[in-house]
């Protein structure tokens, strides 16, 4: 007995014939499945023939399931209700039933309990959290799986009035001007009425619905606590460095080393090639302190002025003069005569070689300029 791709599923069952010719095998799968089955049969003059058929288990033809239930509404003064009934199916071992809330995610939905003996279940809800208009969903099936759908709405007693129709009572509703069309729970109240988290931002328009308490929100309703605007892994409550270019390794703080200076040189960490700068220190684009520049020496100068009537020039080039300039070469002689006549003076320097001037401000002009 062979499976479809020719392995072997049973080697060899053998049986004799009985005193008419004739012979039979109990076949060893119940299961719906398919096999190639080879015969070989040999008389008593050892005479052999054989014979390879295919052996098909098909698998039984399994009804539509159907459901019926009734509802049981929630005593005085309490919330919770029962969906009971019958799941309808040759194999009632293989059904579930649940109840999928109007306007909700199917991963809403409230699972009931089935008898998998006799079909019967129970399911139940509670009107205060859940929305009474849903659809009662039965699955069943061995091989070949099949489902019913039902759209209830499970009645409850009204009060003398609902004055916005949403199907709970004014006397029960804690939201008694829902808008037109909007599920509600059982309190009344649709997700535009309703602030789960308290953050001031309603359900419907709320895209961080569990805000921790006391945190203080945008017009989405999220807190900087659920919030990455650089999408760097940081929530903005903690992040330091709120604009991480995108793609960029981060820091618990939210700072990549873009955005880091930690030798604090004013070179960013990703373009410092000298990260332990010691601080204070003057530092190039790479982050590498500048070579020293050798100080500039600024020459001493001495200023010799010549009274009566000697000029500049004549005084630099007395041979007294030349021996004392030869002997502090470390000095710049600046010379200088005094009033000649008619208050003229004589300069050298500032303003040229033995040039006259009447300006009285003479000698401070070549104060200023040693």
């Amino acid at each position: 007995m062979l499976n479809l791709d020719f392995s072997v599923h049973v080697s060899t069952i053998t049986t004799q014939t009985e005193s008419n010719g004739f012979w039979s095998i109990e076949f060893p799968e119940s299961l719906p499945g398919e096999w190639i089955v080879q015969i070989r049969a040999t008389d008593s003059e050892s005479v052999t023939i054989e014979r390879v058929i295919e052996y098909v288990v098909a698998p039984p033809e399994e009804t539509q399931v159907s459901i019926v239930f009734q509802w049981t509404e929630p005593s005085e003064n309490d919330t919770i209700g029962t969906i009971y009934g019958a799941i309808l199916h040759q194999f009632p071992e293989t059904c579930t039933i649940k109840y999928h809330p109007l306007g909700t995610s199917s991963s809403n939905s409230i699972f009931g309990v089935v008898n998998t003996t006799v079909g019967t279940y129970t399911l139940l809800l509670d009107v205060s959290e859940i929305n009474n208009q849903g659809d009662l969903i039965g699955e069943c099936g061995l091989f070949t799986s099949s489902s019913e759908s039902l759209r209830v709405d499970l009645p409850l007693t009204p009060s003398e009035t609902d004055s916005d129709n949403d199907g709970i009572p004014d006397l029960d509703d804690d939201c008694d001007s829902t808008p037109p069309n909007e599920p509600v729970y059982g309190t009344g109240c649709s997700d535009s009425e309703t602030d789960s988290d308290n953050d001031g931002v309603m359900n419907n328009l709320d895209l961080c619905p569990e805000t921790p308490e006391n945190q203080v929100v945008n017009a989405d309703g999220c807190s900087q606590y659920q919030l990455d605007s650089d999408n760097d892994g940081v929530s903005n409550a903690v992040d330091q460095c709120p604009n991480t270019p995108s793609g960029e390794q981060v820091d618990a703080a939210g700072c990549s080393s873009s955005q880091l200076d930690t030798d604090g040189d004013g070179v960013s960490d990703n373009l410092d090639q000298c990260p332990n700068t010691p601080l204070g220190e003057s530092v190039d684009n790479t982050g590498c302190p500048l070579e020293p520049e050798e100080p500039v020496e600024i020459p001493k100068k001495i200023l010799a002025l010549h009274g009566g009537g000697e000029t500049a020039s004549g005084l630099a080039s007395q041979q007294g003069m030349q021996d004392l300039v030869d002997a502090m070469p470390e000095f710049e002689f600046v010379f200088a005569s005094t009033p000649e006549n008619n208050n003229v003076w004589i300069r050298d320097p500032p303003g040229g070689k033995g040039e006259p001037t009447t300006s009285p401000n003479w000698a401070d002009t070549s104060i200023s300029y040693l």
